[in-house]
């Protein structure tokens, strides 16, 4: 059984470059850039494949640039017309498939208090079959201050 890590909605990374700046979200796709290129066990990433615009989507682009021929990542294509539980257990069951006992989690948006955000979604939903953890360098975070 292998330790998997799970980057949830990769094009939100742009909306969180329009939120709290391209500074903000290049430190966060460099921090995720790190954890993807040293992860010993699999990766996967789900993304929106959201249109490239400037200078909101330059973090991504070079995140995507610098990751994606460096290993093996499995990509998965979400839209927003998918209903993300059944998206997620899907993913999920083919992840147990794989040997996935384990998942570090990252990605937008995560809510610690635990009451918003797609990777603060998805916690529960992973919890049914695999020890998780969400690793906190690795997601961008809306609380309720910088969600007011």
């Amino acid at each position: 059984m292998s330790k998997a890590l799970l980057i949830i909605h990769l094009s939100s990374l742009d909306a969180y470059a329009d939120r709290y700046g391209i500074d903000e979200a290049e430190a966060l796709a460099s921090r995720m850039r790190k954890a993807i290129l040293e992860h010993k066990g699999p990766v996967y990433i789900v993304d929106q494949r959201w249109p490239l615009v400037e200078p909101h989507s330059m973090p991504r682009f070079e995140l995507v640039n610098s990751v994606q021929l460096a290993r093996d990542i499995e990509w998965r294509h979400w839209e927003e017309w998918m209903e993300w539980e059944k998206f997620l257990k899907e993913l999920r069951s083919e992840m147990r498939r794989a040997g996935v006992s384990e998942v570090v989690l990252g990605g937008v948006w995560y809510d610690p208090a635990g009451e918003l955000g797609c990777v603060t979604e998805s916690v529960p939903i992973l919890k049914r079959l695999f020890r998780v953890k969400v690793d906190r360098d690795i997601v961008g975070c809306v609380t309720a201050e910088k969600a007011g």
